[in-house]
């Protein structure tokens, strides 16, 4: 009976000696692929950074957030916004509290280049514009849905950077609107083009008119410059 015993105990020892050897396993390469990732990252190698990261994805049961930011700051670097946007808000649905605002000003960031991008044609049509200010609010909006510009969880600081984002999207929303309310002003229908056509070759014309009127004058002066110069005006016989 106790043999038996013995060989229970000892197997009830050994399982959990197994699995810390599984979680100190897996906890190493986590480690291991995050510090690849971020030495990527580091070197501007933001396509391997993100390939480290999406295998680092699961290996971090504790903060798998973590994962999912670092696999969104790869592509937001890399120029890969919305599967940025995508993997953000994956984050954010398992962000401590402390780091929320960490996760919010990435996405109101990403949200900024989206519109960025968008109007970086001066002749952006109207839609365009529409878009863009519509990812700038949305870049407002995930601020602002965590009170990071009042109180983010990281200090002081976190809290300035999350203000000083959210004063210059407000600015290029309002920049943007001045300007389409603008274009809407100088738009007019084809009559009132016409009239104003109009009157703009009549200025003209009368530009011209008063141009050769004062050519005119100018003639007249030389004349009379050079008859009083030679003694005055001679008769014509």
């Amino acid at each position: 009976m106790r043999p038996r015993l013995r060989k229970i105990l000892l197997l009830a020892g050994i399982v959990p000696a197994l699995l810390a050897l599984v979680f100190a396993a897996l906890v190493l390469r986590m480690l291991i692929v995050q510090g690849s990732g971020e030495d990527s990252f580091d070197t501007d190698d933001f396509a391997d950074a993100a390939a480290s990261f999406d295998s680092a994805g699961g290996l971090n049961p504790f903060e798998d957030w973590v994962t999912a930011f670092d696999r969104g700051a790869a592509r937001h670097a890399d120029g890969e916004l919305e599967e940025a946007i995508d993997l953000y808000e994956t984050a954010l649905t398992t962000v401590p509290t402390a780091e929320e605002c960490t996760v919010r000003i990435n996405l109101a960031l990403v949200h900024e280049t989206v519109g960025d991008d968008l109007v970086e044609d001066e002749d952006a049509d109207e839609q365009t514009v529409e878009d863009a200010i519509a990812a700038w609010e949305a870049g407002l909006k995930a601020l602002r849905d965590g009170d990071c510009p009042e109180d983010s969880g990281r200090g002081e600081q976190q809290t300035e950077d999350a203000a000083a984002v959210e004063e210059r999207l407000e600015k290029k929303i309002e920049q943007q609107q001045q300007q389409q309310q603008q274009k809407k002003k100088q738009k007019k229908d084809p009559k009132q083009q016409q009239k104003e056509k109009k009157k703009q070759d009549e200025r003209e014309r009368k530009e011209r008119e008063l141009e050769k009127q004062n050519e005119r004058g100018e003639q007249k002066k030389e004349r009379y410059e050079r008859q009083k110069e030679s003694g005055g005006y001679q008769p014509e016989w």
